[in-house]
């Protein structure tokens, strides 16, 4: 798997939490090639199979999401100028960005307006605008503007996703497509064999803003055991142990607490030590902020494990990634399921 491209390819489309159905077919797309009875909810979910042959084998649910911070226009005023609302964007990161307003006759570049250092006042100098306070240039009067963009339509951060080097990838949309593509090389990897589980493989909607899809996939599919697979702050030069974050290069890091259980936990752990597989671990005494939370609760209960990559600059257009965390993460994600059976099963139930 050519990992650069694939994270590459699908960051590119745009998925805001709401409007997943454009980054759903092309998740299916890629959900195909080694899963079978891959399918679209009405949510915009895409679920696919890895059936095994075993008569009553458990299910284990692999899950990423796919929406994306972005932002909804809420307002296009007589100059032209547009009024957003933000969704799970870092404020702090919004002026100056290049962005792309989607509409039904297409897409249209603006920037996100920011005064220059000469104009602003000194009290300006030392904060934040508040959201309100900002807007989006997309060239255009009034007219024209109110012509092509309505209230609703949604907008994204236009900056591409690239690899910066052959081993480091940077750009929006990283959380959470490049976790579905380690669970499809997972998926890679196991291509072939017949495990004594069966596998529910799901793409996710709604999980920034309240993880709606993934309740719904627990609810319909209620599985044995389900993995969200995540990601969650890596080391920066002004890091400390204090902020909670992990090392970039050190391997998946495994949840342990009321949100990933820790028997499980502790299994994982053993089992990525065990096959040579760099791994981490992060304590979670209550929500873990993913998908395992609604999950946990779907149904009559459902006993969830939270697998997340090291990221930095969460949330923002520039997010950064190790390709190695994700290789590492897909091939421990195998390595769980193809031991479903000695390990696994006699803690779940």
């Amino acid at each position: 798997m050519d990992f650069a491209k694939r994270i590459c390819n699908l960051a590119a489309i745009p998925g805001i939490t709401g409007d997943e159905f454009r980054i759903a077919e092309a998740a299916a797309d890629c959900m195909r090639k080694y899963l079978s009875n891959v399918s679209i909810d009405s949510f915009g979910n895409v679920v696919g199979w890895k059936y095994s042959t075993k008569e009553n084998a458990p299910t284990i649910l692999l899950d990423a999401h796919i929406d994306q911070i972005g932002y909804m226009i809420n307002e296009i005023d007589e100059t032209g100028f547009l009024h957003f609302i933000a969704m799970g964007v870092d404020q702090r990161t919004m002026l100056g960005s290049k962005v792309r307003v989607l509409t039904e006759q297409g897409h249209l570049d603006g920037v996100i307006c920011s005064i220059p250092p000469q104009l602003q006042k000194a009290e300006d100098k030392f904060s934040v605008p508040a959201e309100d306070t900002m807007v989006v240039d997309i060239g255009l009067s009034g007219e024209a503007a109110r012509s092509q963009v309505r209230v609703g339509d949604y907008m994204v951060y236009a900056e591409e996703t690239e690899a910066l080097s052959d081993k480091i990838i940077c750009g929006k949309a990283l959380d959470d497509r490049a976790c579905l593509v380690s669970i499809l090389y997972a998926m890679e990897l196991l291509d072939e064999e017949d495990l004594d589980c069966n596998i529910a493989v799901v793409a996710s909607t709604k999980e920034e803003q309240g993880s709606q899809g993934a309740l719904r996939a627990a609810w319909r599919f209620h599985p044995d055991f389900a993995i969200a697979v995540d990601v969650c702050h890596a080391h920066t030069c002004d890091s400390t142990p204090a902020d909670g974050v992990h090392k970039m290069t050190g391997g998946p890091v495994i949840g342990v607490g009321s949100n990933s259980r820790p028997r499980i936990a502790s299994h994982a752990c053993q089992l990525a030590e065990r096959k040579q597989i760099p791994a981490q671990m992060m304590g979670i005494p209550a929500s873990s902020g993913t998908n395992a939370w609604n999950m946990q609760l779907s149904y009559s209960g459902i006993t969830t494990l939270v697998v997340s990559i090291p990221l930095n600059y969460m949330h923002t257009c520039v997010e950064m990634m190790h390709l190695a965390d994700i290789v590492n993460t897909g091939k421990l994600l195998a390595k769980i399921c193809r031991n479903y059976s000695e390990v696994w099963q006699k803690e779940v139930l």
